[in-house]
């Protein structure tokens, strides 16, 4: 089986960037968890993705531990 891949598009990797350093500057560390549990969430959409709530016909939405984000994910099959 191959591994899924997680593409991410440009506009969220400007939104994940800026929220690190709000959090960096809330409390040093803080941006570092936030990123340690995206990536989590990151790991879990790649097992199986649809265990997240389904938002719309293929879109799933996994929501980030301790942060108020959520990740929005659809799988594509080539």
């Amino acid at each position: 089986m191959t591994e899924k891949k997680i593409i991410i598009r440009l506009e969220a990797e400007v939104d994940i960037r800026d929220t690190y350093y709000y959090y960096e500057e809330c409390s040093r560390g803080l941006g570092t968890d936030f990123l340690l549990s995206l990536d989590a969430l990151f790991s879990l959409i790649k097992r199986n993705s649809e265990i997240y709530q389904k938002v719309y016909k293929n879109i799933h939405r996994g929501l980030i531990q301790r942060f108020p984000y959520g990740v929005y994910n659809r799988e594509e099959y080539y």
